[in-house]
């Protein structure tokens, strides 16, 4: 399972037991992220995007859950309101 995060800089894993694959650790997290400027909104829209054209190759499984970003339902609730 892959899971994609933006505004992450790294994990924090002190304390973490190696061992246990269900204890990733703590997010830490990047203050000069900001998704409400439009360049991050756009970046984050481009790899959505881009996962999507590519999603044959990525091999996504059916139980993989919704193809669609944040972002993808962001952008049609603004072009849908104008």
């Amino acid at each position: 399972e892959v899971s994609l995060m933006f505004g992450v800089t790294g994990i924090d894993r002190a304390g973490v037991d190696p061992n246990d694959f269900t204890t990733l650790g703590v997010p830490l997290w990047d203050p000069s992220f900001d998704l409400d400027r439009p360049e991050s909104q756009a970046h984050v829209l481009s790899i959505c995007e881009e996962i999507q054209r590519n999603a044959r190759n990525l091999r996504l499984t059916k139980d993989a859950g919704g193809q669609e970003c944040l972002m993808q339902g962001f952008k049609r609730y603004r072009e849908d309101r104008g």
